[in-house]
């Protein structure tokens, strides 16, 4: 391993060509560098805590137990597509609003599918013709749903920060 130091770097040479290095006269950022030159993760020290970036082919967490991301706000943008997949129930809890929009179309399916609208109402809108389909079809005529309202409160969603 060697170690160069400059009037504003310091180079410390890795395994396999990679190479660290702490760049400026305040030495607050810290690069690791690939043999051919691209930065692969960069720790910034600013005075707010650390700011760590991730550049990589893949990338893979894998975990026996809870995984949980903490924070202000999160984005994900992918290329092509997300999917989301789990081996029991998906719990999605918005403390406002929920906005779903697609340049093609939209399908969901499950065994049965439930709507309601604790306050207002409940609206379709469609350019061309609104079809609906079933075995009965019921206007005003009130049927009690066969699942029990939600209470987000006290359902399987954890909220970070607080009781679970």
């Amino acid at each position: 391993m060697t170690t160069k130091t400059h009037a504003r770097e310091t180079d410390m040479d890795l395994a396999g060509g990679y190479a660290m290095r702490v760049v400026g006269v305040e030495r607050r950022l810290l690069h690791l560098q690939a043999p051919d030159g691209q930065v692969c993760l960069t720790i910034a020290l600013g005075p707010e805590g650390l700011a760590v970036e991730l550049s990589a082919a893949s990338l893979r967490v894998a975990t026996t137990g809870d995984l949980t991301l903490d924070c202000e706000r999160l984005q994900v943008n992918a290329r092509e597509r997300i999917e989301l997949v789990a081996g029991a129930g998906i719990a999605l809890d918005a403390g406002a609003n929920v906005t779903t929009r697609a340049d093609g179309d939209i399908l969901t399916e499950a065994d049965g599918q439930m709507h309601r609208a604790r306050l207002g109402s409940v609206e379709l809108e469609a350019n061309d013709d609104v079809s609906l389909l079933g075995e009965r079809v019921r206007l005003n005529s009130p049927q009690v749903l066969a699942a029990p309202r939600i209470d987000m409160a006290r359902a399987s969603v954890r909220r970070i920060g607080g009781a679970g």
